[in-house]
């Protein structure tokens, strides 16, 4: 039974045509909530026909939530052929006024007249970067933290920090003071692999220490990081563009760029910070559900900590226990949580969508059977650094297939589930502000194959480092590949792993390069291709590395060394002498950017075969809509 929705429609019409008749009598619903409840009183009378609803071209402004139940299990929502319908979050914000030379005000009070908190803001279509202190970098505190991190493995610190630890920054007083507005300052502290952001609720200005509302996800300090960012202060307005939230005074400041007019200027707010929910339960999961073509956008999200993976914010599409469902040809974008966030979705499919310009992850997804293929995701993490494009855990038999993901702060791809296939997929220019990850992450899972990736320009920003492909701790009987690295200095990163095989791979660095194995047990490495214009430096525990055979390695300096590590300490660092059939030589590729072997290569000598990476990222030129 086909129903259809319209922004021109009317609730009173019947909903089962997809457009009005001649005489205006009938014609599509209005609304979602109207559909669903002809949909839910027809399914009560006749239970073994599905239904479907097809949205026409337009934009439908989210007031209350749409939320699916075990009791829709079978529904289809599609965009109708050929049409783009919208589903937004975003209320408009008007009554512009002059607000000294540069900037402009306008009421913050949302729709029903209560002070308006929101961390996105859209000006002609255009999201607009928020005030921020310092213009570009980071602050340097100062506060202390020396404890010892014993890894996730093994209990986290040392000693656990105190309530006061975790809730004070001492800053630099060259950088802030007594000015600093606490109404409305957030402050985002990074730490290693993951960051806080923070709210401020005191300020002493003669220690310079401000205290925070909660404690973040680590001390201010751990891992020797000291950097921080302050948003959403006056002070933070240094060019157009920008704006900030004054909570005081119940009104956003903006900045308008050069010829633009706010009397003209659309501007738009999210209002809620869910756009679409289905919520199953347990026992009784959502089923069967498919959502085709759909766009959504303009979320919000609250000012929480954030932490790893910013595993707290929700998503614009918020999905939970369901069970054979597909969300295909989505378009998720301009939303300051998550874009995409399933739990405990078991047989899910996400496909063909897009997603891009969130404030935290792009697509998170918990369960078994789940496969994530041929989306792109882009320029996530915009108010929490530590989001992560994809990210996957939980459950087993987890497809990552044909995914374009790019220009991300942090990890490219997040697994933790096992007996994982993550193949063909396209990494380029991530990690660009966190520390220890990388274009692929695995960890505290089994069986993981990664296989035929293309990981590219992935920058290394300091701390723990960026690499490639990356296995974590307790990661068992994995795989690594056929996979391409360019100009990633550490393209393979081992840590507190065992029993793993890393094979022909073709590993190409600009600088230097190094394979890290630390603590690490029985690798197998073998028929891989290692190019350097610098040095290469292999580090591994004795036992790190029990096979390394048939490796060809090409150092721009003619210099390959082998450290022998203890703990996370060199012990002994070598010259490497090549016997077991591996060759210091170079691979003779085909050209600056084709990594075929010519045929007098020495990688085909050793048996090396040419690995194919060509079709690596999506299957189509852009996500089907």
């Amino acid at each position: 039974m086909d129903y259809y929705l319209s922004p021109s429609g009317n609730d009173a019409w019947g909903g089962t045509l997809p457009k009005a008749n001649a005489d205006k009598t009938d014609g599509p619903f209005a609304s979602i909530p109207r559909a669903l409840q002809v949909i839910r009183a027809n399914a009560s009378k006749n239970p073994s026909q599905p239904a479907r609803v097809l949205f026409r071209e337009g934009t439908y402004t989210i007031d209350s939530i749409p939320s699916l139940y075990a009791c829709d299990s079978g529904l289809t929502l599609e965009a109708y052929p050929g049409e783009n319908p919208i589903l937004s979050g975003g209320k408009p914000i008007a009554g512009w006024k002059k607000d000294g030379d540069k900037f402009w005000r306008a009421s913050a009070l949302d729709p029903t007249g209560i002070p308006w908190d929101f961390r996105v803001l859209s000006v002609n279509g255009s999201l607009r970067p928020r005030a921020r202190l310092p213009e570009e970098g980071y602050y340097t505190h100062l506060t202390r933290y020396d404890t010892r991190w014993m890894s996730s493995t093994g209990g986290g610190w040392q000693t656990a920090p105190t309530q006061e630890q975790m809730t004070h920054l001492q800053y630099d007083p060259k950088d802030l003071g007594s000015w600093l507005d606490l109404a409305n300052a957030e402050v985002a502290v990074y730490h290693m692999w993951d960051m806080s952001m923070m709210k401020p609720i005191s300020n002493d200005p003669d220690t310079h220490t401000l205290t925070f509302a909660y404690p973040g996800e680590h001390p201010p300090g751990a891992f020797d990081v000291h950097n921080y960012v302050v948003y959403n202060v006056k002070e933070g307005m240094l060019k157009p563009g920008q704006w900030f939230l004054d909570h005081s005074r119940n009104q956003v400041v903006y900045w308008p760029l050069p010829n633009e007019d706010m009397t003209q200027a659309v501007v738009l707010a999210p209002y809620k910070d869910c756009l679409f929910r289905v919520e199953g339960a347990k026992d009784l999961p959502v089923s069967d559900l498919s959502i085709v073509g759909l766009s959504f956008t303009l979320a919000n999200a609250p000012l929480v900590k954030g932490g790893f993976g910013c595993y707290d914010l929700g998503g614009a599409v918020d999905m939970n226990h369901t069970k054979n469902c597909r969300l295909s040809g989505l378009k998720v974008f301009q939303v300051a949580g998550t874009g995409i966030k399933a739990q405990d979705s078991n047989d899910l499919l996400v496909e063909n969508c897009d997603v891009r310009e969130t404030g935290a992850c792009g697509i998170r997804a918990t369960g078994t059977a789940v496969t994530i293929l041929n989306n792109q995701i882009q320029t996530v993490g915009r108010i929490y650094p530590s989001a992560i494009a994809l990210w996957t855990e939980g459950g087993s038999g987890v497809r990552i297939l044909h995914n374009w993901i790019h220009d991300c702060l942090y990890d490219g791809i997040t697994n933790g589930a096992s007996d994982t296939l993550i193949e063909k997929n396209l990494i380029e220019r991530v990690m660009l502000e966190m520390h220890d990850g990388g274009g692929i992450y695995s960890g505290f899972c089994h069986g993981v194959t990664m296989r035929g990736n293309v990981a590219r320009d992935i920058p290394d920003t300091g701390g723990y480092g960026s690499s490639s492909y990356y296995l974590d701790e307790q990661s068992t009987q994995c795989l690594v590949e056929g996979n391409l690295s360019v100009n990633v200095a550490r393209p393979s990163q081992n840590h507190m792993a065992h029993d793993n095989v890393i094979r022909n791979n073709i590993f190409v660095t600009e600088g230097d390069g190094a394979l890290h194995f630390a603590k690490c047990k029985n690798y197998l490495v073998e028929k891989n291709v290692i190019q350097s214009k610098g040095q290469i430096v292999f580090r591994a525990p004795s036992d790190g590395i029990t096979t390394f055979r048939d490796n060809l390695l090409s150092s721009g300096i003619s210099s390959v060394r082998w450290t022998t590590l203890v703990d996370y300490n060199d012990q002994s660092n070598n010259p490497y002498e090549a016997k077991d059939g591996n060759l210091l030589a170079d691979p003779l590729f085909q050209g600056k950017d084709d990594f075929r072997f010519q045929p007098a290569s020495p990688a085909l000598k050793l048996g090396i075969p040419q690995i194919g990476t060509s079709d690596a990222g999506l299957l189509t030129a852009a996500p089907a809509r």
